[in-house]
């Protein structure tokens, strides 16, 4: 006897290709009824024998096609009259519904079945720069509303041709309700834009080339040093062959002097021919975020790609055209098709007002909107002795970007978090759900502020939020806090966002090494020890706080930190005006990040004076160090005073200058300070932890990406049996904070 359900499937399953699988499976095991997306969930409506029914079920489950996951399923047993078919099994139309997590499939990275006619001369999309199927392609960057369907996505501008159509009703086709499908004769369509000179005056743009001819002379611009702007799914990157010509032609455009560039390479093959790939590295490049992994080089790239980096950020292809041009070209580098810290750019327009200033040579660029700008996402794992590598998510991007991250227990409101002004990132909280935005860079920049304005109305709008309540950053000063109901204090979110990762309500100790926060005292904090709850923390120990110039051009120069650290020893350095403001305290604050010892360190060791990225004096410091055949010996003092343990960074910073002026070694100089830093952070935090009867500690903050610091406080506070709990889904820097501003308990 037949019997018949009503079926509820949540999790990630728009987009990704479920409601023609559930379809196949009814088909194949003679089961009737009808699939459709409802909201951000799969509703269907079946009957069937009982064992087919079953099966069906079971297999709804465990069976679900790459890219999509089940959380729940729920049925409900429902009358045989009940509106059923009985001839057959039918997807459906979308309905819209509210359901108490929504999930959205990011963008997906192009499958090997796509890939494989992309290349297979004869098949009719073969070169087609827009392949896709249901189980690959753009999803959020070009998502107008919920449920998914192609009415909702830009792709609705560009209307199936028959062949297609086709292809989207046919059992059995990878392309059964894929709704990004399209070929050479109904989709978008490449376009290329040269710039146009005469006796070196700049005449304009004008539009020269379309399809096929477009990709070729993009081909042919980067053969020959030329630097190409390629729109894709996130929106533009610059592309150029991994040579010191076209990079440092790049640098100057940018005024991008020293950080690395990434590179995409045309197959993993091909990355392991440059770099060292361990098995989970293997399985973040071949993942379906495609997002850029940082590799220790065995084979360099020229300087002008590296700049003295001992790793390569390598990616494999996302999309249809990464894999065309690296198939022509192999290696290339990809940067994000911006100035600097704004918003990758999407549309054409802005990127041709670019070519009258000299770069790019070229725009390859097609006529589908993109919605969201995103960069690529970064990871870096870190082998450990002892409990596995590290993977560490640096930048959460592209391809993740907006699958939420699943709390442990559900908020008691809806929030928004508005995270930081660097490395912009905000969040919304429903449930057991927390949204992360994509990255939005530094909210200096105007174009930064609109862009989070419009992802932040564009959020509210696919998954209605209504947030009751707000909250943000301590300091005063922040863009992003404007106008929030609640502020929670920078280093004490960072903690949180471990908690949340790990649902921890505490007490935990908490480490947050970072290179600034607003401190509840007012000072600039960023070394902090914290004892922590979700519904308060206290400081227990720091680093000293050494008076520094105000304002932000101590973060921006090396020197400064330097000079104020030397001058706290009792060490006379640094030019006369810097002097008689430290002295006389003018426009004057106490420091005592992190981020600024470490500085000062790299100003001595490295010759850094100027960070033209942020993190770059710490990098080199850490580049360094790795260079060291052994560490010379240092020590980071401890010393009680106002009530806690302070740490005495002008005392080693006086140690490295003395030591450095007698010849000492700088790499083993380099290495001497990390261990000192790591050996007074596991003292002082095997200190307090006994003290207060913990066993958890929590290391979160931007210091904490750096390999050798996160190894010697990791495996010496692990033997002493404490659990380390580390950020594994946000980033330990500001990208992670907004988690953290949900996870606290206000209220």
């Amino acid at each position: 006897m037949e019997m018949a359900w009503h079926v509820r499937v949540y999790g990630m399953v728009q987009g990704v290709g479920y409601r023609p699988f559930a379809a196949e499976l009814a088909e194949e095991l003679g089961i009737n009824g009808k699939v459709k997306n409802a909201g951000g969930i799969v509703e269907i409506t079946a009957s069937g024998e009982p064992k087919a029914m079953e099966e069906f079920l079971r297999r709804l489950c465990i069976s679900a096609p790459t890219g999509a996951r089940v959380d729940r399923v729920e049925k409900e047993e429902m009358g045989l009259s009940d509106g059923l078919d009985q001839s057959g099994f039918v997807i459906e139309e979308s309905t819209a519904a509210e359901e108490p997590m929504r999930f959205l499939p990011p963008d997906l990275a192009t499958c090997a079945e796509c890939e494989k006619e992309l290349f297979a001369p004869g098949n009719r999309r073969f070169h087609h720069p827009f392949i896709s199927c249901a189980l690959c392609g753009p999803r959020y960057s070009i998502l107008k509303q919920v449920p998914y369907d192609r009415a909702h996505v830009t792709m609705d501008a560009f209307p199936m041709c028959e062949t297609c159509a086709k292809e989207y009703t046919r059992p059995g086709d990878r392309r059964r309700h894929a709704q990004t499908i399209c070929c050479p004769d109904c989709g978008p369509e490449l376009a290329g834009v040269a710039s146009a000179y005469w006796d070196g005056i700049f005449l304009g743009n004008a539009k020269k080339d379309v399809g096929e001819a477009a990709l070729e002379e993009a081909v042919h611009q980067i053969r020959n040093g030329g630097i190409v702007a390629v729109k894709d799914i996130g929106g533009f990157h610059f592309v150029f062959l991994p040579e010191d010509g076209p990079a440092e032609r790049l640098r100057a455009f940018k005024h991008r002097e020293a950080k690395p560039f990434a590179v995409c390479f045309p197959s993993l093959e091909a990355v392991m021919e440059y770099c060292t790939v361990s098995v989970e590295e293997e399985r973040l490049l071949c993942s379906q975020a495609r997002p850029i992994v940082l590799l220790d080089w065995h084979r360099p790239l020229p300087d002008g790609i590296l700049k003295g980096s001992s790793r390569i950020g390598a990616m494999l292809p996302c999309n249809p055209l990464q894999m065309l041009l690296t198939r022509e070209l192999g290696p290339l580098v990809m940067t994000s098709g911006n100035r600097g810290n704004e918003p990758i750019i999407t549309h054409t327009v802005e990127m041709k007002s670019l070519m009258k200033e000299g770069c790019p040579d070229y725009i390859l660029t097609h006529n589908r909107r993109v919605l969201s700008p995103l960069d690529d996402s970064i990871y870096q794992v870190i082998p450990f002795s002892e409990g596995g590598p590290v993977t560490q998510i640096i930048r959460r991007a592209r391809g993740i970007v907006p699958e939420p991250i699943i709390l442990k227990e559900e908020l008691i409101n809806e929030k928004f978090a508005a995270g930081s002004d660097l490395k912009a990132v905000f969040a919304f909280g429903k449930g057991r759900a927390a949204y992360l935005s994509p990255h939005f860079g530094d909210l200096m920049e105007f174009s930064c502020v609109q862009a989070r304005e419009r992802e932040i109305d564009r959020m509210k709008e696919l998954f209605h939020f209504q947030s009751d309540e707000t909250v943000g950053d301590l300091h005063p000063g922040y863009l992003s806090a404007e106008g929030v109901n609640r502020r929670i204090q920078h280093h004490y979110a960072h903690i949180l966002s471990v908690m949340a990762e790990h649902g921890c309500k505490g007490p935990v100790l908490g480490l947050a090494f970072d290179g600034t926060g607003y401190g509840t005292d007012g000072r600039v904090w960023g070394s902090e020890f914290l004892l922590c709850t979700r519904e308060f923390f206290e400081k227990a120990a720091s680093l000293r706080p050494v008076v520094f110039p105000g304002g932000d051009a101590a973060a921006k120069c090396p020197k400064l930190a330097l000079t104020a650290y030397l001058r706290a020893a009792g060490v006379s350095y640094g030019d006369p005006v810097t002097d008689a403001v430290l002295e006389k305290g003018i426009h004057t604050v106490e420091n005592c990040s992190m981020g600024r010892l470490f500085d000062a360190a790299s100003a001595i060791l490295t010759g850094c004076e100027e960070s033209t990225y942020e993190g770059q004096s710490a990098v080199e410091l850490e580049l360094l160090a790795d260079r060291a055949n052994e560490a010379y010996p240092l020590t980071l003092p401890r010393i009680p005073a106002e009530g806690m343990l302070l740490g005495d960074g002008p005392a080693l910073i006086r140690a490295i200058y003395e030591a450095a002026g007698e010849g000492i070694d700088p790499a083993a100089l380099a290495l001497g300070f990390h261990l000192a830093v790591a050996q007074f952070a596991v003292n002082t935090a095997d200190h307090i932890a006994k003290q207060k009867e913990i066993t958890q500690i929590a290391l979160s903050g931007g210091c904490f990406v750096n390999r050798i610091l996160l190894r010697e406080i990791v495996v010496p506070l692990r033997e002493r049996r404490y659990e380390v709990l580390l950020n594994e889904k946000v980033p330990c820097g500001d990208g992670g904070l907004a988690l953290g501003q949900l996870w606290a308990v206000t209220t």
